[in-house]
């Protein structure tokens, strides 16, 4: 700067300095502040007279907020769609401007569209299909370039009955925040108040490709309290508002209200709603209070509004907290959601919403909600049933489920969605309940819709989320295979414009196996029609045999044909080779005598399941003492000396679970004691399901009556008093017992003998990696010890050290596990997360693992769990062999045939049961079951059933609990 540019020196004393102007303006201003302070004290002192009356100002802004209360009421929260809307969530240090190139959109009206081009900016979809490259060119600034090469994208799932962040994970006592149970009405209480964005599961949960969740209270009380819509973003804040849906909405925002009604509330408040009739009373009587309310409240806003404060003087607006959230539901602000099970408490449930005069917007679980679709239909608006897939029996409430609920209640019109409930099932997997779906003939893009769109419009913010349009938020998930495939997992997740793994655009996808259209698109399989219940059919078109004789099966030209005269098999080969058989067979015994299955040349013969179980073969509703068997008293102090119950002599046949896993596949069931507590349960039987009795003069019912000891370390295991007490108790007795024994054999248990030397193996239940280092110390030091660890959530902390033991050390894993408890919190969550699994873990290090199920009612689903874990397996080898060096020789694949092992003929072999006869060669009578196409398979079903050479049922179909009774009641009236 120039000379001539400085300010004009002016002397110190000089009476005329040019910024004197800004001192007075600044001493004016101070002035005027005063003064205002000065008259709004005075005011509310020295009240000044309006209208006759002496009322402050303060008086006055109170009423002005009042009649601005009044003109909210008949606001309605804003549910219309604009494609030009602004998300108000978006942040622009997250969300950079980005083009997805090559995607396959699977939308969530379950529509499909090739070659799809989706552009996002904002925060929300700009552009979606051919005009979208351009729409990223005349963007400004940086546009991030995604090639995801084909693959499959969806909008982001959603999620409309989650616990996240109220009933953290891993659980303790602090964290627990889902249930007020101060009283059955806490309709008062908010989420917001107790949610904790500290959860770890947030990032899991979101890892599954779930964008959106609705957090709601438990269902412990008839109105339980208010719920919010949040996304799955992490958040540098922690501060809740940020997590919610509705963060930065300026219109009326839409509200959602958590209610129960059954055997949760009964349960929980015995001194309160000890039944259904108390649970409706409570229920009326607080919407009766509600409603009294908003009389009270319009009233008064009609009189504000026509005689002005005149005519409300000396009153307010009324307001009620512990009412408030009702009265929203009564004008219409607040949804809805429901817990109900039974078609009596739906029916209790809408009668009281005519009552009142609401509308119900959904029923969660809802588990007979198939059998009264039409009573759904007359509900006012557009009611949801949000319910599982196939979680069921669990009570009784939930006992007369069907698997085809799905199917039934969107042929029926009715809008369908499926949740997780977390962490009753873990919201991370959320898809796999659309997923199952499918596999119980839901359509596939119905599945979709019951995961995105059906859920985002359910909840009233469907103009947001739920979809892949120009408008909406910018959730977006890019998936390594077809979303309703097992296996399939979020390689990417955008949540309102950013990304939310770690990879970036120029980071290659999974190159594995690309799907061709016609893999894509299943086709319904025609299952073979045939009667079931006898010993000489034929069965044509099998082109795989994983039975136990299939070494010799191999490399033979298929498909081939299976005849089986009086119960064992007379050919097994080509269909050339056995029609000499058939037409004989045919020719004695005449053409009505003999069954002919056509398995269309694509069939699998399976060894069936065989798996754990904690009550099914003792018992039929867990929740139901009267159902079951009983549970043994626990052990404080165990020792030698104690005698241990034998399961064998509760075993029960029949009913409605043993039904259902029969149909799905499963022949043989391990179950220990029920227990009370301790760490003994008992010593195990093996359970043969395809007998008709203990009495069955076929089929050897009790395949085994003493298969293991079976025992608890950990603190579920923990007593009151005794070594029990204490983990540390506990492993000591074990240590005590299996190597010292009792000096006395006299008074030992004599299982105990059988287990120090080899012969009885010891299950031990545990899924801690610090408890599983010390069974393998035990292993080491007891030579003879055959040992199984059940559960093993955090075993592949020690995979090298359990392939060392292979030979004796074996565990049977609960396939997909959640960090539930502080003892097993380290399980592996599975990609994208962690290349491997724990099950990957530990095949990859040549653990002698098994996959067995950790819930009875969904153990016929264990070949879908043996596909999903060969799946991600295959995918990390993969992975593994593209980045290893060329020198080092990978793993091999896990073949189909292992697969199935993994639910079958290998948990057999680690418990030590006889084998089933499982061989189809000639002059065998096999133990076996028939698929129109591999198990591994969703869409594949069991075509038949043949035991021990009889062919007992054809294409079976799971009946409910109801249809179970009918027949068992026509049975007993007519035998």
């Amino acid at each position: 700067m120039d000379k001539a540019g400085l300010p004009r020196s002016i002397p110190c004393g000089s009476r005329h300095h040019p910024l004197r102007w800004q001192t007075l303006l600044y001493r004016a201003g101070a002035l005027v502040v005063v003064v205002f302070l000065a008259y709004d004290i005075f005011s509310v002192v020295f009240p000044a007279s309006f209208g006759g009356q002496i009322v402050s100002q303060h008086t006055f802004k109170a009423f002005a907020d009042d009649l601005a209360q009044c003109n909210t009421l008949h606001e309605r929260p804003v549910s219309a769609h604009s494609a030009t809307r602004i998300n108000p969530r978006f942040d622009a240090r997250k969300g950079k401007p980005a083009l997805i190139k090559n995607a396959t959109l699977l939308n969530g009206d379950g529509t499909l569209t090739w070659h799809a081009d989706i552009f996002m900016e904002n925060g929300v979809f700009k552009s979606v299909g051919s005009s979208a490259a351009d729409a990223a060119a005349a963007a400004k600034g940086e546009v991030l370039v995604w090639d995801v090469q084909g693959r499959f994208v969806t909008p982001g799932l959603v999620d409309m009955h989650s616990h996240a962040g109220v009933n953290s994970l891993p659980e303790f006592w602090g964290n627990e925040d889902t249930n007020e149970i101060s009283d059955p009405i806490t309709s008062q209480v908010r989420v917001t108040d107790a949610l904790s964005p500290s959860d770890p599961m947030f990032q899991r949960i979101l890892s599954g490709g779930v964008t959106t969740s609705l957090i709601l209270p438990g269902s412990a009380n008839v109105i339980g309290g208010e719920a919010f819509a949040i996304k799955m973003a992490a958040q540098d804040t922690l501060e809740v508002e940020d997590y919610l849906v509705q963060k930065g909405v300026q219109e009326k925002r839409q509200r959602w209200l958590k209610m129960a009604c059954g055997e949760n509330p009964k349960r929980v408040y015995p001194g309160k709603t000890n039944t259904r009739l108390g649970e409706g009373w409570a229920f009326r009587h607080r919407f009766d209070q509600a409603r009294q309310l908003v009389q009270r409240q319009d009233d008064w806003c009609a009189m504000a509004t026509a005689g002005g404060y005149d005519a409300v003087r000396g009153s307010r607006f009324p307001v009620d907290l512990e009412l408030e959230s009702v009265a929203g539901v009564l004008r219409g602000d607040v949804q809805v959601n429901n817990h109900c099970y039974e078609t009596h408490d739906l029916e209790a449930r809408l009668k009281l919403a005519e009552e009142f005069d609401f509308k119900i917007g959904a029923f969660h679980h809802a588990q007979d909600a198939y059998l009264v679709p039409a009573m759904l239909r007359r509900a006012p608006g557009n009611l949801t049933i949000a319910t599982f897939a196939n979680l069921w029996g669990y009570k009784k409430e939930a006992f007369e489920g069907s698997p085809y609920a799905g199917k039934l209640l969107t042929d029926a019109g009715i809008r369908l969605t499926y949740k997780s409930d977390h962490p009753v099932t873990n919201s991370q997997h959320l898809l796999y309940q659309a997923q199952l779906a499918t596999h119980f003939d839901l359509d596939d893009a119905l599945a979709i819709q019951a995961v995105t769109l059906n859920p985002a419009d359910s909840l009233g913010l469907g103009h947001r989320i739920g979809r892949v349009a120009n408008g909406y938020d910018a959730d977006l998930v890019v998936w390594s295979g077809w979303p309703l495939e097992l296996g399939s997992h979020p390689e990417q997740v955008w949540i309102d414009g950013a990304t939310q793994l770690d990879m970036k655009p120029s980071e290659a996808l999974f190159s594995g196996e690309t799907f061709s259209s016609e893999e894509r698109e299943i086709a319904s399989l025609t299952l073979p029609t045939c009667n079931g219940n006898t010993d000489n059919f034929v069965v044509h078109g099998i082109s795989v045999d994983m039975s136990d004789d299939s070494q010799a099966q191999r490399g033979r030209q298929a498909p081939f044909s299976l005849v089986v005269k009086q119960g064992q098999t007379a050919c097994f080969g080509t269909r050339e080779k056995c029609l000499d058989y058939a037409e004989q067979l045919v020719n004695e015994l005449g053409v009505g005598n003999v069954q002919a299955i056509d398995l269309g040349n694509s069939g699998h013969v399976i060894p069936p399941i065989v798996s754990t179980a904690q009550f099914v073969g003792l018992g039929e509703i867990p929740s139901e003492e009267a159902t079951l068997d009983g549970s043994v008293q626990a052990h404080n102090s165990l020792t030698a000396s104690d005698k241990l119950a034998r399961a064998h002599f509760g075993l029960i046949w029949g009913g409605p679970h043993q039904h259902r896993l029969k149909t799905m596949g499963v022949s043989t069931l391990i179950i220990p004691p029920m227990s009370a507590g301790g760490s003994a349960l008992g010593v195990s039987a093996a359970i043969d399901l395809t007998a008709g009795s203990l009495l069955d003069k076929n089929i050897q019912a009790i395949p085994k009556r003493e298969v293991a000891v079976h025992m608890v370390i950990g603190n579920e295991a923990k007593t009151e008093a005794g070594t029990a007490s204490t983990v540390s108790g506990q492993l000591s007795a074990l240590w005590s017992i299996v190597v010292h024994g009792n000096s006395s054999s006299e008074t030992e248990d004599p299982i105990w003998i059988k287990v120090r030397t080899g012969q009885v193996p010891l299950v031990v239940s545990t899924g801690s990696g610090d408890e599983i280092a010390h069974l393998i110390q035990l292993a080491r030091h007891a030579r003879s010890l055959r040992l199984v660890i059940l559960g093993g959530a955090e075993a592949h902390l020690h995979a090298a050290a359990l392939a060392e033991l292979k030979d004796r050390v074996s565990v049977l894993l609960f396939p997909r596990c959640m960090p539930s408890t502080w003892r097993t919190r380290r399980c592996l969550p599975g990609p994208p997360l962690s290349r491997f699994t724990g099950f990957g873990k530990l095949y990859r290090a040549g653990v002698n693992v098994a996959l067995v199920s950790d819930d009875d009612g969904n153990t016929g689903e264990m070949y879908f769990e043996s596909a999903w874990q060969r799946t991600l397996y295959n995918e990390a080898i993969d992975r593994a062999e593209a980045e290893a060096d060329a020198a080092v020789k990978p793993p091999p694949f896990l073949s189909e045939r292992d697969a199935v092992a993994l639910v079958s003929t290998k948990v057999s072999s680690i418990l030590g049961l006889p084998a089933r006869n499982a061989s189809i060669a000639n002059g065998q009578s096999p133990t076996v079951n028939l698929f129109a196409r591999s198990p591994l398979h969703l869409k594949s079903r069991l075509a038949a059933r043949i035991v021990n050479g009889r062919l007992v049922e054809c294409s079976p179909r799971i009946k409910t609990s109801i249809e179970l009774r009918q027949e068992e009641d026509e049975a007993a009236l007519w035998s």
